[in-house]
């Protein structure tokens, strides 16, 4: 392992430890401002909170780019597309490392694996499946530009990978998330916190925040930054 790369992941790593800190400090006041409605009145009551998750995204990609600098940009909720057999596929990772147009990793993020639980697994097989297939080819997507859609061109390296982040291990049975848990091992598979989630009730977000603190897996975002390092630094 090079100078560079150990370099790059020493002093990448508290720093990702503290911007994913707050990038969970941030998503526990978004899902408690999701419960009421956008448009204050005394008379509006909001029953389904609405979903973070697009926010989520973004403040994730956030704490990604402030912690990578030398990215160039970061693709967030970004259909990508490629030909094969003479059919034109498509993938949407939710967030996509992009450096010298060269797609360096891919992230699914989700809040847990409550909705997700039953097939968890056969979604991760096939995502891999599909991105071995895409990582030989050139890609495109759309990109608006002074509100002008405009198509552009990626490529993968060897190196490139497709990883996927998981806030929380809660919303389901501890076994089964830790069957998900080992068969995601194969390709990146990261979570942020055990025993606890950024969405409770009958406790307050200093309670939360508390809570989160205290549950944050580090080793896993050490392990998640040597992945995205592994993935920066040039063959």
């Amino acid at each position: 392992m090079s100078n560079h790369f150990n370099l790059l992941c020493i002093n990448n790593a508290s720093i990702l430890n503290d911007n994913i800190t707050k990038f969970l400090n941030e998503l526990v006041k978004e899902y408690r401002n999701a419960r009421t409605p956008i448009k204050s009145d005394p008379r509006l009551f909001r029953g389904e909170s609405r979903s973070v998750a697009s926010i989520a995204e973004d403040l994730l990609a956030k704490a990604f780019i402030d912690t990578y600098k030398n990215i160039d940009f970061i693709l967030i909720n970004q259909t990508i597309t490629f030909a094969t057999e003479g059919k034109r596929l498509r993938i949407k990772p939710d967030i996509i490392f992009v450096q010298d147009n060269i797609i360096k990793i891919m992230f699914d993020l989700k809040m847990d694996l409550g909705y997700a639980r039953d097939n968890a697994i056969e979604n991760i097989k096939r995502t891999s499946e599909r991105f071995n297939e895409i990582k030989k080819q050139t890609v495109t997507y759309w990109q608006t530009i002074e509100n002008l859609p405009t198509r552009k061109e990626l490529t993968f390296s060897d190196r490139s990978k497709y990883a996927y982040i998981v806030v929380s291990d809660r919303n389901i049975a501890l076994e089964q998330y830790k069957s998900i848990e080992k068969y995601g091992k194969g390709t990146g598979f990261f979570t942020f916190v055990r025993g606890e989630h950024p969405n409770q009730y009958k406790i307050t977000i200093e309670q939360i925040l508390d809570n989160l603190s205290k549950a944050l897996d580090c080793d896993e975002i050490k392990s998640l930054n040597e992945l995205i390092c592994q993935c920066l630094t040039n063959p």
